[in-house]
């Protein structure tokens, strides 16, 4: 279960407040929701959140990103392994220009792009003392952009 926090700096434009693999995943409760953007995928068995009004089964390969401050609560069906990524940096305000949408969405491992594999790979490169910061920034990018193109659920609220 290892999770590590501000992996890179927090001063680039996008950045990673939290990363983690492999989590035997606890029920969590959060009415206040979480203070960043946080991605929390499924990588083995099954897990429900419920948001906004709504119950939603997150099956292996499929994740969802939680805007800041929503309320949400989460619990595993049986037994439920996750990966997770939560997104903080300079310009984390204009997330919701990235995705296209201030709601929560739902994304799904891809032939062409993997949610679970960018955590794993960031991860192996942040161990193995090779990651390098601009380029993580500008991968963090890449997986919005990923989820904003191939996102299963999106409401367009953008002020």
């Amino acid at each position: 279960m290892p999770s590590y926090c501000q992996i890179i700096s927090s001063a680039l434009p996008l950045s990673l407040e939290s990363i983690g693999n492999d989590w035997i995943q606890e029920t969590i409760e959060r009415p206040d929701g979480y203070p960043l953007y946080h991605w929390i995928q499924t990588t083995a068995g099954q897990g429900e959140i419920w948001i906004e009004g709504q119950n939603i089964l997150l099956k292996e390969g499929q994740g969802i990103l939680i805007p800041p401050h929503m309320p949400h609560t989460y619990h595993p069906t049986d037994s439920w392994e996750t990966c997770f990524a939560t997104f903080n940096g300079t310009i984390q305000e204009q997330i919701p220009k990235i995705l296209g949408t201030d709601q929560w969405i739902l994304g799904e491992n891809m032939d062409k792009y993997s949610y679970t594999d960018w955590i794993v790979q960031t991860l192996e490169r942040y161990k193995s003392y090779q990651i390098n910061s601009l380029t993580t920034s500008k991968d963090i990018y890449s997986f919005l952009q990923q989820l904003a193109l191939g996102n299963v659920r999106a409401h367009a609220k953008i002020a």
